[in-house]
């Protein structure tokens, strides 16, 4: 295997394309690791043996002399860390729980929960591949303030230098900095929180190198793949072939990462999580206010306001149905707004509310009977979770990746992608209404059991 030349930090333009341009070598150079196990531990001895060389005595690695300076300097910086790696985990000796780096694109507040109850128990550390100053620049993004990172959470943080890119909604990161690789250096485990941008794979040959255990992070069903084919497609199977465990959060992308040619005993299948308790809470405080004597219904979309979530659709499935003491509520922002405002309402109910931080969502849940998801694409919806957790109804589409995990729970309904019965959905909702749902099925699911199952990934991965 050869390791990537001119890996140094990047600076300017001309880092900046250097930085580029090494981590598409990386991904060219990782390539053997969809291969099968036998291919995979050779390719992973070879590099340990070019990183190390005395561990077999005799024998010295063949390191082209035109690979120049700047291959000695990755080999002996990458020797640094494997060696400092080893006398780590020697000086810890014995049974300890493995210290973990926890890389993504942001820290989602929806994921603090699951970090909190990590961290009591393990060294978790989550390296952002955003920053602060960047995420609030991007007004683009539709992320209010909660999703900045501070420093009283109870969650350690550490952003890493990057370059970043956007194509539409999507966001992608490549490493700007050498030091950013040694990060892992002092961790046993690297969970990776996606695939898609550069950073991600120059932190997995990293991790190859330094022999950490690594735990892939993947959510998206099959449904919601843009690529499903072709060479993108032979990258992500590439990728999380290469993970000691991959983690998934239902069944929709447990069968997605059985398609990538993962090894069943190495899925680790979760539900995705949500703080339940806290909308549970809310729900039951207004439970007299929201109860079966109510004659108003009022309908509930929470999300960004763009093409993708056909909020459009939902305007005008609701404006079909609606009664005179409905109404409707748009919680959100993004580029669509103004559109929607002045749609045709057919005289209906609609309010737009605007964006508004996470922990004012239970709150608004509580005074709302049905939410509405009918997105063109959703790699799960984890509103979908909050508004069973207030005891809702919920209304949502057959490709959300949520629906194989909570479908058959008291409250969904479920409308075809194509839309074509979203009407009627929503009015068999309206109809069946009884009052709030007190104790959902969904109640079971918290953020504690969900970091249970990365707890078992990382023991796996280290084994």
């Amino acid at each position: 295997m050869l390791l990537p030349v001119g890996l140094e930090p990047a600076t300017g333009e001309v880092g900046r394309t250097n930085s580029c341009r090494l981590q598409v070598n990386i991904l060219n150079n990782m390539r053997r690791i969809s291969r099968e196990p036998a291919e995979y531990q050779l390719m992973t001895r070879k590099c340990n043996d070019l990183i190390n060389p005395s561990e077999r005595p005799g024998t010295r690695p063949a390191v082209p002399l035109d690979h120049g300076f700047k291959q000695l300097r990755t080999i002996s910086f990458l020797r640094g860390l494997s060696r400092s790696s080893r006398q780590r985990r020697s000086a810890q000796g014995g049974m300890h729980a493995p210290s973990i780096f926890w890389v993504t694109n942001l820290a989602a507040p929806y994921r603090l929960p699951v970090w909190r109850h990590l961290a009591k128990r393990h060294e978790l550390t989550i390296g952002l591949l955003e920053s602060n100053a960047r995420l609030q620049q991007d007004s683009d993004a539709n992320r209010g303030s909660d999703w900045l990172h501070h420093d009283d959470q109870k969650v350690a943080f550490q952003e890493l230098p990057t370059w970043k890119f956007r194509r539409g909604e999507s966001r992608y990161y490549a490493l700007a900095s050498i030091t950013s690789i040694g990060t892992i250096r002092n961790f046993d485990v690297v969970l990776f929180g996606g695939w898609e941008s550069p950073a991600y794979w120059s932190l997995l040959a990293a991790a190859v190198v330094l022999r950490k255990g690594r735990v892939g992070f993947y959510e998206s069903p099959s449904s919601t793949m843009t690529y499903a084919s072709g060479f993108i497609a032979w990258l992500r199977k590439s990728f999380f072939r290469s993970m000691n465990v991959v983690v998934v959060p239902g069944r929709a992308a447990a069968e997605a990462v059985l398609g990538m040619g993962v090894d069943p005993s190495r899925i680790m299948q979760g539900f995705n999580a949500v703080d339940v308790n806290e909308f549970h809470s809310a729900s039951l405080a207004r439970m007299e206010d929201s109860g079966a004597a109510d004659t108003h219904h009022r309908y509930l979309y929470v999300g960004q306001l763009i093409e993708r979530k056909r909020v459009d659709a939902i305007v005008k499935a609701y404006a079909e149905i609606a009664t005179t003491s409905d109404e409707l509520t748009i919680v959100g922002t993004g580029a669509m707004r103004e559109e929607l405002i002045m749609a045709d309402r057919r005289g209906a109910s609609i309010s737009f509310i605007g964006q508004v931080e996470n922990r004012e969502i239970p709150k608004i849940m509580a005074r709302h009977q049905t939410l509405i998801l009918a997105s063109q694409q959703e790699v799960w919806g984890l509103v979908v979770n909050e508004a069973l957790a207030a005891g809702m109804h919920v209304v949502v589409t057959d490709n959300c990746g949520v629906l194989p995990s909570v479908v058959g729970m008291r409250g969904v309904y479920v409308a075809k992608s194509s839309l074509v019965d979203l009407p009627e959905q929503l009015r068999n909702s309206r109809a069946d209404w009884a009052g709030r749902i007190e104790k959902p099925e969904i109640l079971q699911h918290t953020p504690e059991r969900f970091a249970e199952v990365f707890e078992a990934a990382f023991a796996a991965s280290v084994r």
